[in-house]
C-alpha cells in the first residue's frame, strides 16, 4: 500500500534526520552507537537534500534510488547493534531497531512513481 507521496516522504526524511541527531541525547546513549547515529543524521540529510523530489535541494539522486538506499540502510540498522558491538546497550539497541523498522516502513508505504508535483 503506497500512501506516502514524495512530498510526504520528504517530511518523514527530515524527521528521521532529527531523530538520528537527537536520539543519543533523548535515549541517553553514547560511544560508538551515538557516533553512528550522528553520522547517519548527516548522511541522511545529504541524501535527502540531494534527492530529486519536492523537498530536495540539489535533486541529483533519483527518487526511486533514494528509496532503494533507504531500504538497505533500514536492513543494516536492524543488525547494527550486534555488528557494531553495542547490543548490550539496551537504549541504543532499541533505538536502532526502531529506526530500522521505521525506515523500512517508510520505504514500503512510499509511492516512488509519483510525479514531483505530489
Amino acid at each position: 500500500m503506497q500512501i506516502l507521496s514524495p512530498r510526504g516522504h520528504g517530511y518523514v526524511d527530515y524527521l528521521v534526520v532529527i531523530g538520528f541527531f537527537s536520539g543519543p541525547r533523548v535515549f541517553e546513549f553514547d560511544g560508538v552507537a551515538a557516533t553512528i547515529a550522528y553520522v547517519l543524521a548527516g548522511a541522511h540529510l545529504v541524501l535527502t537534500l540531494a534527492t530529486a523530489f519536492p523537498l530536495g535541494l540539489v535533486r541529483i539522486v533519483p527518487f526511486p534510488l533514494h528509496g532503494i538506499i533507504e531500504f538497505f540502510v533500514g536492513v543494516v540498522l536492524l543488525g547494527l547493534p550486534w555488528a557494531a558491538s553495542f547490543a548490550g546497550n539496551e537504549p541504543a539497541k532499541l533505538f536502532f531497531l526502531c529506526a530500522g523498522a521505521t525506515v523500512i516502513l517508510a520505504f514500503l508505504v512510499t509511492d516512488y512513481r509519483a510525479t514531483l508535483r505530489a
